[in-house]
């Protein structure tokens, strides 16, 4: 701020000091004038320099400013030679003046041209060419009618030089009023608009001094029109030292001409020349000379000048609105902190000053809502990221879990505890999202509703929280295994939230009867009888007195908490004691001093609810059908299905991952078989569409939806409006499956084709085929059959199959195949359907790529590279 107001004082402090004490010394304010307009070309020059990017790629000039400073350089030349001329007593030589002339004219000219190629572009509409052809042509007549003819009249000035110059300096004059009346009513930046407001002030002021000089003879008097040409020269000086990009025409913001701005603008500039016509038919005021008309000219152009700024300050607050809204369609949906900002209001329009504060009032108001509703936004995307991640995570733990608690049994005990361990952080982890989940949408109404609930899954959730609270004391364990055959399938009906608030408070009084913060806390949930549930939180503290076990459950008696920071009153038993015993259960407390405590929470057993699946029945000759987008779910039906007999009861099982080959395998095989159980996912990775709409849109009745979202009660209320049942994905490992006694399959499905039984005898035959080129792998797959007493034969290629045909057994041999068999061999699952067609059951496709790739082949089963009776040492 202090540059500018320096610089003001500079350009405009000696000019009017200068004209009040020295009116008549033309030669030192002409001095000060130069000045002024040499600071101005150095200055552009500095700034050229500075971008030191003088051409393009097009080799044309890139910086703006390098064009304008041929402009100023010739304007300041022509300034000192006109000044000398003034100051000279003999008016100094011809020769001179018609160097001045000729440098003036070269000004002019290239200064035209910089406005044409500047400004080209937004002169191109029919109501711009238009006005420039009535401007062109008044300003020629005027021109031609006051300076050109009187000019040519005199003798001194009867040159061909003369003439040239002249009019070529008339010409530009011209042309540049022309181009830049139509800009200057249109343009919405307030720099822009004042430096070409400037520039046409140089012009018009010129225009005039050369009014004066055309009849500076016959006058004999010279008028001080240079205070116009000294203005804009200083305006100009003083918008370059602010705005950088002052001559580049890039980022111009120009209005139509049926905008507030242009509008406001010509209609005072229209209003003052009717105006000024209707006083001159009045004959109000008459045209005595030249200078009369000058002063005119000069008065509407100040008219039209403060109209003009008058209406780029009101309508580019209007405009600014307009940009706003226009732009806040892109910000939707972005994470903003504004999502519009607000306006300052125009002091002095009132009509405007409303608007405006309205508009802000409105800002803010949407501001508040917009912000709201993305914090919101991000808080349902993360509860949404949650329930998906804990969906993820649940499905192949189920697998996992199964598989640890039936198969590695014979480990040491430190590497079950490891695994043990490590297994309980990811149901933690899992828990713990869904967890935060329900507590984000859970109901007031339901902190006194007593329901029917599914204890594994609750208590399951209570340890991982517990686990998370206490997992700084390193020897503390706790541990809440609570999914297997024996807890599968129990219900009791309480209150969710008081029996989480007492499991978790005996959960707390174990922990601090624990020595020195180390031992183990179990809690386990048992069925002693068909009519009772129980839960036992036991740990392996320093145990409770006789004396005071007698008298726990009563108010204010507590024990082993004396010396505690957590101190407590002896209320939470008694809670425990009061709101069992409303729920028709019992809770007793069995302790050994050195040994520890055992509390026994015990609820009446309760039918389990229409939605969930209490065993699975299955029938000789029907088909399981398995959707799931989780391989691993796959493998846990697999794993529970093997032991089944599923081939002597001519049980078909299929699996599926997608709704494509689901929607096919029903259409194809709906008519085949006369019974079929379709266990399904809920979501399905990648798709919009569930199971549920699958099995509602196949019209589906005997089905199983198998889903970590069982808890939802839309999803409930859904299955049971179509007859669908539900499994929790986590109890998929221990539902039980029975079987009924083996019946003749042919009878059962006379339309299928009878499998041929191969007349080998059982000694003799292959139990597996492993086909695959690769040597090594081969060789792994002996290696472990050897080590596991297996009848395996192991191929390279799919023609040595037919050598050993006689001992591979189309219902009881295992047939590996890899797909990529090497060059002009036949690809594993081409080959895989040759064999089905011929008859072969147990066709497997070893490979490493995706199954998704072979789900319209539904008979054939898809795995890694892995030996499947290879031992896993991990």
């Amino acid at each position: 701020m202090v540059k500018y107001i320096l610089s003001a004082i500079y350009v405009f402090g000696p000019i009017l000091l200068l004209r009040m004490f020295c009116p008549d010394n033309y030669f030192i304010t002409g001095i000060h004038a130069h000045i002024s307009e040499l600071g101005i070309s150095l200055l552009l020059l500095n700034k050229a320099f500075k971008e030191r990017k003088f051409f393009n790629a097009e080799n044309s000039l890139a910086f703006a400013h390098i064009r304008w400073l041929p402009v100023f350089i010739t304007m300041l030349v022509g300034e000192i030679i006109y000044t000398y001329t003034l100051s000279v007593p003999n008016r100094g030589a011809q020769t001179i003046i018609k160097i001045d002339a000729l440098l003036y004219a070269i000004f002019m000219s290239i200064m035209a041209l910089n406005i044409f190629f500047d400004y080209k572009k937004y002169l191109r509409d029919r109501a711009s060419i238009g006005s420039i052809i009535v401007v062109s042509l008044f300003l020629s007549i005027v021109n031609f009618k006051f300076i050109l003819v009187p000019l040519f009249q005199s003798v001194e000035f009867q040159t061909f030089d003369h003439y040239f110059t002249e009019i070529s300096y008339a010409l530009s004059e011209v042309s540049i009023i022309a181009m830049l009346l139509p800009l200057v009513f249109r343009v919405n930046k307030i720099e822009k608009y004042l430096f070409l407001q400037m520039l046409i002030l140089m012009v018009v002021s010129d225009l005039a001094i050369r009014y004066q000089t055309s009849l500076f003879e016959q006058t004999g008097m010279l008028m001080g029109f240079e205070h116009g040409w000294q203005i804009s020269i200083a305006v100009i000086f003083l918008l370059s030292l602010k705005y950088d990009d002052l001559f580049n025409t890039d980022n111009l913001q120009v209005t139509t001409y049926h905008s507030i701005r242009t509008g406001l603008s010509l209609f005072v500039c229209i209003g003052g020349i009717l105006l000024m016509l209707l006083m001159a038919y009045l004959k109000l005021f008459q045209l005595k000379d030249v200078f009369c008309l000058t002063n005119l000219l000069l008065i509407l152009y100040f008219i039209c000048f403060l109209s003009n700024l008058l209406a780029i300050l009101i309508s580019s607050r209007i405009d600014l609105i307009s940009r706003i809204l226009e732009s806040m369609d892109t910000n939707v949906g972005k994470d903003i902190v504004n999502f519009a900002p607000p306006v300052k209001t125009l002091t002095g329009v009132s009509e405007v000053d409303k608007i405006l504060r309205r508009y802000n009032i409105l800002v803010e108001h949407t501001n508040h809502i917009i912000n709201k509703h993305l914090e919101q936004s991000k808080k349902v995307a993360l509860v949404e990221i949650s329930c998906q991640v804990a969906h993820d995570i649940r499905s192949p733990l189920s697998a996992l879990n199964m598989m640890v608690k039936l198969n590695l049994q014979e480990l040491p005990e430190e590497k079950r505890i490891i695994i043990r361990q490590q297994i309980e952080r990811i149901q933690d982890i899992a828990n713990n999202l869904l967890a935060k989940n329900r507590g984000s949408t859970a109901s007031t109404n339901d902190v006194k509703a007593v329901r029917v609930e599914l204890l594994s899954s609750i208590i399951e959730e209570i340890v991982t929280e517990k686990r998370l609270n206490f997992r700084s004391r390193l020897g503390l364990t706790i541990e809440g295994d609570v999914y297997d055959s024996t807890s599968y399938g129990l219900f009791a009906k309480f209150n969710f939230i008081e029996f989480k608030r007492i499991i978790s408070n005996l959960i707390n009084n174990s922990a601090e009867a624990l020595k020195e913060g180390h031992g183990k806390i179990a809690v386990r949930l048992t069925s002693p009888n068909s009519k009772t549930v129980s839960v036992v939180v036991e740990d392996n503290g320093k145990g409770i007195p006789p004396e005071v076990l007698a008298k726990l459950g009563q108010k204010h008696i507590s024990y082993g908490k004396e010396n505690s920071s957590e101190s407590g009153n002896g209320l939470g038993l008694n809670h425990a004691y009061t709101n069992v015993h409303f729920w028709g259960g019992e809770l007793s407390v069995e302790s050994e001093v050195g040994k520890g405590t055992k509390i026994i929470l015990s609820l009446p057993r309760v039918t389990p609810p229409k939605w969930f699946v209490p065993s699975i029945e299955l029938e000789p000759g029907q088909a399981v059908v398995i959707l799931d987008d989780d391989q691993g779910i796959h493998q846990t039906w697999d794993n529970r299905f093997k032991d089944l007999s599923f081939e002597n009861n001519n049980i078909t099982v299929v699996h599926l991952s997608n709704p494509g080959t689901f929607r096919e395998w029903v259409k194809a095989h709906n008519v085949i078989y006369q019974k079929i159980l379709f266990l399904s996912d809920f979501e399905l990775l990648g798709y919009t569409i569930t199971g549920l709409d699958l099995l509602e849109e196949q019209n589906i009745k005997d089905a199983i939806l198998v889903t970590s979202h069982y808890e939802n009660h839309k999803i409930r209320e859904r299955c049971d409006r179509l007859g669908v049942r539900l499994i929790p994905k986590m109890l998929a490992g221990f539902v039980p499956i029975n079987v009924l006694l083996n019946v003749d399959c042919l009878s059962v499905l006379p339309q299928l084709e009878v499998p041929s039984v191969n007349s080998s005898s059982n000694t003799d035959i292959y139990e597996y085929v492993y086909i695959d080129d690769d040597k090594w792998l081969r060789m792994g797959w002996e290696m472990a059959a050897k080590k596991k007493n297996i009848n395996l034969l192991t191929l390279s290629t799919t023609n040595d199959f037919e050598k050993h045909k006689d001992k591979i057994s189309k219902e009881k041999t295992v047939i590996y195949l890899d797909r990529n068999l090497g060059e002009n061999e036949l690809k594993g699952d081409e080959f895989a359907k040759i064999l089905h067609v011929d008859g072969y059951q147990n066709l497997n496709l070893a490979t490493g790529e995706d199954a998704d790739l072979f789900t319209n082949l539904s008979w054939l089963k898809v795995y890694g590279k892995e030996c499947p009776f290879e031992e896993n040492d991990w």
